[in-house]
């Protein structure tokens, strides 16, 4: 050993506890023998910082809201709604933050052109653009009744 290695604080701290422990001497060395050898194989790999590039694969879940599946479908995107949530949608790779504010600025687009085109019944949104409102009534099962002003219909 050399005497910087000596003086490491985390070799220190981890004699220290696993002499608390109960370990002995030869114990304590190999654990620390390990964990040198697996600095060296991670400097021979290279200084790869595994935030910036995921080695596993890894999904995104993004609220509805935030993201439209035409969107996802401009971009051809791998992409499924959440099992156990049905408001948030799974982009099925990693994509960079970067990405993901223009994917954003794709959908703001997109939902302000629907509020802008004006005329559009809110129940087509995302249905097919023959089916009309009656069809897509009686196919979800919704329910008219009579708001509380007695005014205005509220479909449930």
């Amino acid at each position: 050993m050399t005497p910087a290695a000596d003086h490491d604080p985390l070799r220190e701290a981890v004699t220290k506890e696993f002499t608390l422990a109960g370990y002995t001497e030869a114990q304590i060395q190999v654990v620390l023998d390990r964990q040198e050898s697996l600095k060296q194989k991670d400097k021979a790999k290279g200084d790869k910082n595994p935030s910036s590039e995921p080695d596993r694969e890894r999904w995104i879940k993004i609220h509805r809201r935030h993201i439209v599946p035409e969107t996802l479908t401009a971009y051809k995107l791998p992409w499924g709604w959440d099992e156990m949530d049905d408001d948030y949608i799974l982009i099925k790779e990693w994509i960079s933050e970067e990405f993901q504010d223009e994917l954003f600025e794709h959908s703001r687009r997109i939902q302000e052109r629907r509020l802008n085109a004006g005329g559009r019944d809110a129940f087509t949104e995302f249905e097919d653009e023959r089916m009309g409102k009656k069809e897509y009534m009686r196919r979800y099962n919704v329910v008219r009744k009579r708001g509380p002003s007695k005014k205005g219909w509220i479909y449930t």
